[in-house]
């Protein structure tokens, strides 16, 4: 009866707009806003907090409704830490001190400050300040944040929901966190894996609007009120043993009536491509009751009577009943070129206008631009995967569209730059490996490839003016993997002036995989261990030179570079297709 003023706080989740009555001197005593809003004879007496951005995520890291009851404890507890260190835990400490910020809570920023932070706060952290810095001075927070991330960047790729939050952040904080030598991941394929997940969610792509519904068989649901969840995953990116990261646009979520169960209409984008998964999750409450993954025919405009079988936590099984209709979902305009910032120590207008293009483009989850595509793929340090690694990624259809080939063709030639002449190895230089990477890297490539097997001997030179193809000595005839009629072996020949892998059943069987017109020059030199496992039997790699008049085939290859090192045509990627 005593309070002389209101806090309206907005809707949270279920719980509806609500208004706090406090006193006015409590508020100005904290706070630096309320401060300002109630001095003067003409101060309102109901006061808004400060206005959030219009975010799904953010909104999720600072339920305001709760976050306030914490700064009124600090408030009219003598603005002391010690009646909030049993209420605020990891996951509520960023949003606390990021509206203790946007209050000018000073005292409370302190103590908020002087919490420890482990990697997944901080990438809480992050995200929270990277969305508000507009609005106060977020810069401490995104520095100390920025370098826990990086330390413990390897567990945090680990775990989805902390990988789908990080993919969310403006591509400039991107880049100054992956391309730091002091980025701590076991392996270089961890970043390959992150580019990668932010590249499928946020390339612009043809994408289809999915509307799927049904119902549930051998469910007492009488009682029950279920929440449907739907997702589209990413079936190549995701090894599916931790799921694959949430993705807003990729996904819908609904409540059935009480007591149905029937799955409501839902209806989310899904990208047109294939590998494309859809994930469906039957919540009670907080409790998931059982998930399973739905088959889609992207080819399909619409199917019916589709019936998948799930099992709930107690194992017992249950039939989901759906349906779905797919159709063209409405293209997204492409998002225009970031100018980057002004260099430093420039003035005036002209520093001022490129920090403002700069900033158009912090939205969460935006579409990728050609340049911001382009500088992600560089993060990458395609030389330190290793080859069986580059082979999946040069299939990897994301990759593909995301421009990624001609680094990952390099890579392949660097990697065994070992056996180049000196003068073409000179001009191929892969990136040093990060720090944390080397406890997982094999010998230096040079040592390994020497003791493991003697390199083939240096092509001869191409005959300047008949340029007829060479077959370096050894590889006449060499066997390289069988032959899919499962009597013969598929080995190297020559025919026609190309080079050509002929079964050696010949007369009986015809089957055979010739090389592009652009080789001049080929030997057999090492393994493949992807097709081997495939195939139960040894797969050889090939050596292969590109003509140097070859300039359409040659423009495929980085600057400089004529020969690729263990090539397979087995099956395991596409190569012949990229080199025509």
């Amino acid at each position: 009866e005593l309070s002389d003023c209101s806090i309206r706080l907005p809707a949270s989740g279920a719980l509806p707009a609500q208004e706090v009555k406090c006193h006015r001197l409590a508020l100005c005593s904290t706070s630096g806003y309320c401060f300002q809003k109630f001095l003067g004879p003409d101060a309102p007496s109901t006061l808004d907090l400060p206005e959030l951005p219009d975010d799904a995520e953010l909104r999720r890291q600072m339920p305001l409704q709760s976050l306030f009851q914490l700064v009124l404890r600090f408030a009219y507890g003598g603005q002391k830490w010690e009646p909030l260190e049993t209420l605020v835990t990891p996951e509520s400490c960023p949003g606390l001190y990021a509206l203790a910020k946007l209050l000018d809570a000073r005292g409370l920023v302190i103590a908020a400050e002087a919490m420890d932070l482990n990697p997944g706060t901080a990438a809480k952290l992050l995200y929270v300040a990277s969305q508000l810095k507009d609005q106060a001075d977020f810069q401490s927070a995104l520095d100390r944040s920025l370098d826990v991330v990086r330390d413990g960047f390897g567990p945090l790729c680990l775990s989805p929901p902390h990988m789908g939050l990080l993919a969310k952040l403006p591509v400039s904080l991107l880049l100054r966190l992956l391309e730091q030598d002091a980025l701590n991941v076991p392996q270089e394929e961890n970043v390959l894996r992150f580019v990668r997940h932010i590249l499928w969610r946020r390339l612009l792509r043809e994408e289809k609007l999915l509307t799927l519904s049904g119902g549930l068989e051998g469910l007492e649901s009488e009682g029950l009120q279920l929440r449907w969840e739907s997702m589209a995953e990413d079936g190549h990116g995701s090894d599916g043993s931790n799921g694959s990261p949430a993705v807003d646009r990729y996904s819908a979520s609904a409540a059935a009536p009480e007591g149905s169960a029937d799955i409501p209409e839902l209806s989310h984008r899904i990208p047109a491509e294939s590998g494309t998964t859809i994930s469906l999750t039957a919540l009670k409450g907080e409790e998931v009751l059982f998930a399973a993954k739905l088959p889609i025919n992207l080819e399909e405009p619409a199917a019916e009577d589709l019936r998948q079988e799930a099992f709930l936590q107690d194992g017992k099984s249950v039939t989901i009943c759906y349906k779905y209709t797919l159709s063209e979902a409405p293209a997204e305009d492409a998002p225009a070129a970031p100018v980057a910032p002004a260099a430093e120590g420039a003035e005036g207008a002209e520093g001022a206008e490129g920090a403002e293009e700069v900033k158009e483009s912090t939205k969460p989850d935006a579409a990728l631009s050609a340049e911001e595509t382009k500088r992600l793929l560089g993060v990458v340090r395609f030389g330190q995967l290793d080859h069986q690694q580059l082979l999946l990624a040069v299939k990897d259809p994301v990759l593909e569209k995301a421009g990624a080939q001609p680094h990952l063709l390099g890579a392949l030639s660097a990697r065994l730059a070992v056996y180049e002449a000196a003068e073409a190895a000179a001009t191929v230089s892969a990136p040093s490996a990060r720090p944390s990477t080397r406890g997982a890297q094999p010998a230096p490539q040079a040592t390994q490839a020497t003791e493991a097997v003697a390199p083939p001997p240096a092509a001869p030179p191409v005959p300047p003016e008949e340029g007829s193809p060479v077959l370096l000595r050894g590889s006449m005839g060499a066997t390289l993997f069988p032959c899919t009629c499962g009597e013969g072996r598929m080995q190297l020949r020559q025919a026609e002036g190309r080079f050509v892998a002929r079964c050696n059943r010949l007369a009986s069987c015809g089957q055979a995989i010739w090389l592009p017109s652009c080789v001049v020059a080929a030997a057999v030199d090492g393994h493949c261990a992807v097709c081997a496992l495939r195939l139960g039997a040894e797969v050889r790699t090939l050596t292969v030179r590109l003509g140097r008049d070859q300039c359409r085939a040659l423009r495929k290859l980085p600057s400089g570079v004529d020969t690729l090192r263990g090539m397979c045509i087995a099956g395991c990627h596409d190569m012949l297709s990229i080199l025509g």
